[in-house]
């Protein structure tokens, strides 16, 4: 197995020591990758996808899991089962032998060397002051190759990268977008990898100098079997190049599997939702909205902008709370008042029947409201109390694995 990767995490601190939050990256993300394969990371920006490809090429390291580099097969088959048992110590002995993150300096140093890195901006992540050329060579001298193996592998990188002779002395603010981006595939292959992560390889590029960039990766992958991790926003890049697809969102996967299975017949809502997007536009690139963002949601990241969410997806107090301000504010109420107090949220100068009818009546658009478990009559106001919302998880669908409680088989909610 090339890469295995299990429960990685990685939050940040946002705003400052004293008043800062820590704001979740990723979050219990597990991934393989074999020998060859292409996979693709799709999402918008923020979802996770860039501070999980610099982890598993151990630029970045997660705050807790694993990652096995290129190891025996048995080795990821006798950790699935202890992390299916929950055996501890038997996890705990296998990484200590076999997890990347357990290395020496020297020992990482070693596999590092077999990881090729491109950038998204090619242009800020060498030395303006090398040419094409030094650029290019800087990781063979880096690795200690000889000034015949430096000539010999440059020749290959030209001819495999499709790089001209008359650039090799150029800086590169003198070159296109095009040829920056075949600058950084050659660095990124310069030392014979046999893992690529790519960081949106063609997100600045137009659409003949996309389809060469993705047809020198697929001829490059097809001649040395290098796997490939690419993240893009581009839902026909990741068509046209890979072969299996990773969705994330805030920081989770939502779906995973074959990618002609996930973009053909969609099963977590958002995945729906970006494929739906991509269909109306020409390019195929992802919509970004502006959604309301919780560094610590509960349950399903997404079961805000959810259309089908229900009462176990993860909402708040908070959240239900104030779509029903929104709700009941136009109204103008004389004597209406809302509040939360232990656990519980309060309403006065509302009845009974006037709730429910408005509850009813907005419940398949604001999808909180299938949160309410039950209402009571207290004195002088109503009291709301919720459903406790359910951890989701991944289920097996066909040959794709989705992170959604619509496939879980005690789910009463019918649509």
């Amino acid at each position: 197995m090339r890469i295995a990767a299990y429960n990685l995490k990685k939050t940040y601190e946002s705003g400052g020591a004293a008043f800062g939050h820590k704001v979740r990256s990723i979050n219990d993300i597990s991934l393989k990758i074999r020998e060859g394969q292409i996979v693709s990371l799709v999402g918008e920006n923020g979802s996770g996808k860039t501070t999980l490809g610099l982890i598993l090429s151990l630029l970045l390291r997660p705050d807790s899991g694993q990652i096995f580099f290129d190891v025996p097969d048995w080795v990821i088959n006798r950790y699935e089962i202890a992390l299916l048992k929950k055996d501890l110590d038997s996890m705990r002995e296998l990484g200590k032998d076999y997890s990347a993150l357990n290395k020496s300096k020297l020992g990482l140093m070693d596999i590092r060397k077999k990881i090729g890195v491109l950038f998204q901006d090619v242009a800020s992540s060498v030395d303006p002051r090398q040419t094409v050329y030094d650029i290019i060579k800087e990781p063979m001298v880096v690795s200690k190759y000889t000034d015949e193996q430096i000539h010999n592998r440059m020749n290959e990188l030209k001819n495999d990268v499709g790089i001209d002779d008359d650039i090799l002395h150029r800086y590169p603010h003198e070159l296109s977008d095009g040829q920056k981006q075949k600058i950084g595939i050659a660095r990124a292959l310069a030392t014979n990898p046999i893992f690529l992560f790519l960081d949106e390889p063609t997100s600045n590029l137009d659409p003949i100098n996309q389809r060469i960039i993705l047809d020198i990766l697929k001829k490059i992958n097809s001649k040395t079997r290098a796997s490939m991790l690419i993240t893009t926003h581009n839902i026909a890049l990741a068509n046209y190049i890979a072969g299996d697809i990773m969705v994330m969102f805030k920081g989770e996967t939502e779906e995973k599997g074959p990618t002609k299975e996930v973009i053909n017949n969609p099963q977590h809502p958002y995945t729906k939702e970006l494929t739906s997007v991509a269909a109306r536009k020409a390019n195929y690139d992802i919509l970004y909205y502006e959604r309301p963002y919780n560094s610590d949601v509960k349950g399903c990241v997404y079961h805000r902008m959810c259309p089908v969410s229900f009462e176990i997806c993860g909402w708040t107090i908070d959240e239900v709370y104030l779509d029903l301000k929104k709700s009941f504010g136009p109204l103008d109420l004389p004597n209406f008042k809302l509040k939360i107090e232990k656990g519980k949220i309060l309403l006065y100068g509302v009845n009974k029947d006037q709730l429910v009818k408005m509850i009813n009546l907005y419940k398949n658009k604001i999808r909180s409201f299938y949160a309410i478990k039950d209402i009571k009559q207290e004195d002088e106001h109503l009291s709301i109390e919720l459903f406790d919302y359910k951890e989701v998880q991944m289920h097996k669908v066909g040959n794709a694995e989705v992170k959604c409680h619509l496939f879980e088989e005690d789910v009463s909610t019918l649509f």
